[in-house]
């Protein structure tokens, strides 16, 4: 479940569920982007988790309108709900800025992994 880098990039796995079952938990690989407010989750992992979508936004990087909704992730004992934009099938799975301050970690550009935030307040 720890980051890994590779090249410039930095990778996880975490867990995620549905904010209204959070007895089922599923696992997915997420690239960290700093510079996405958003994250992007995988459509079929969303659908099979039974995540409702509650709207439609129009987003300039993905090249139009994409669903969203709201997650729960778990990444080393910290658990955090996140909104997240729905992914087609070339999308790459995001875990963006929003989504990481929620669990209270950041990226450590020296080592490329994640570690806990220290909180001010």
């Amino acid at each position: 479940m720890s980051g890994r880098m590779s090249s410039r990039f930095i990778y996880v796995k975490m867990q995620m569920a549905n904010p209204a079952r959070m007895d089922r938990w599923e696992e997915v690989g997420l690239l960290i982007d700093t510079e996405s407010r958003l994250s992007v989750m995988p459509r079929p992992i969303l659908e099979e988790l039974r995540i409702q979508f509650t709207g439609r936004r129009r987003f300039r990087v993905l090249g139009g309108e994409r669903e969203t909704g709201g997650v729960v992730l778990k990444y080393r004992g910290h658990i955090a709900a996140a909104p997240v934009i729905v992914g087609e099938d070339n999308d790459t799975p995001i875990l963006g800025l929003r989504a990481l301050e929620a669990l209270d970690y950041e990226v450590d550009h020296i080592t490329g992994e994640l570690r806990p935030t220290e909180m001010l307040l």
